[in-house]
């Protein structure tokens, strides 16, 4: 994704969550209510005495004497190794909120804009101080992210259309943005065995 595009995405989405706190914050104070969030609720769970019952296990394929498909993981640990596991691992700081994470270990290095990294830092720290101060902050926030993080994982079970040398694979990203939708192509490049996002 190319850093104007982030950036427009970043803030588009930050204006929104701060929209939708401020009028449910409004709508609150005007109900009189409190915007303190509940205490979970705690679940009794079993003491170490207790016995819990083996899973039933159904016959295997195996012992039935069909053959059985092993799945090929990757040997790698890196995420970056392929494009199956890095958009998830995508998904899931985006879906954490860690937009700076994302940017500095995923953009493409000849991307990466110093003015973009000082913004999401700042960002970062002023979400960090706002959360502190109105945990009702957090709830709105924590549902931005992970709207955009399913939109991510919709997009990781496209086919990507790869360019001739097959470095280079561009999947269409579409958004839920309240109103509409936000569509936009996200490439990513291959370089000396990873995956960047351009």
């Amino acid at each position: 994704m190319k850093p104007k595009n982030f950036i427009l995405i970043t803030l588009l989405g930050a204006a929104m969550c701060l929209c939708v706190w401020w009028f449910a914050r409004q709508k609150e104070d005007a109900r009189g209510k409190s915007t303190e969030v509940p205490k979970p609720k705690q679940i009794a769970l079993p003491s170490i005495g207790t016995s819990i019952a083996p899973p039933i296990l159904k016959p295997n394929s195996v012992a039935a004497g069909k053959p059985v498909a092993t799945p090929t993981l990757s040997t790698s640990s890196d995420p970056q190794s392929d494009l199956k596991t890095l958009i998830p691992e995508i998904a899931r700081l985006i879906r954490e909120g860690n937009d700076l994470d994302e940017y500095l270990t995923y953009e493409n290095p000849k991307n990466r804009n110093p003015k973009t990294i000082q913004q999401l830092r700042e960002e970062k720290a002023q979400n960090d101080s706002d959360f502190a101060q109105d945990p009702q902050f957090r709830i709105i926030m924590d549902k931005e992210h992970d709207k955009r993080a399913r939109a991510w994982e919709v997009m990781a079970s496209q086919t990507p259309a790869f360019n001739g040398a097959g470095d280079e694979a561009t999947y269409k990203l579409v958004e839920d943005i309240g109103n509409g939708s936000l569509q936009d192509e996200i490439t990513f490049t291959k370089i000396d065995g990873k995956w960047y996002e351009d």
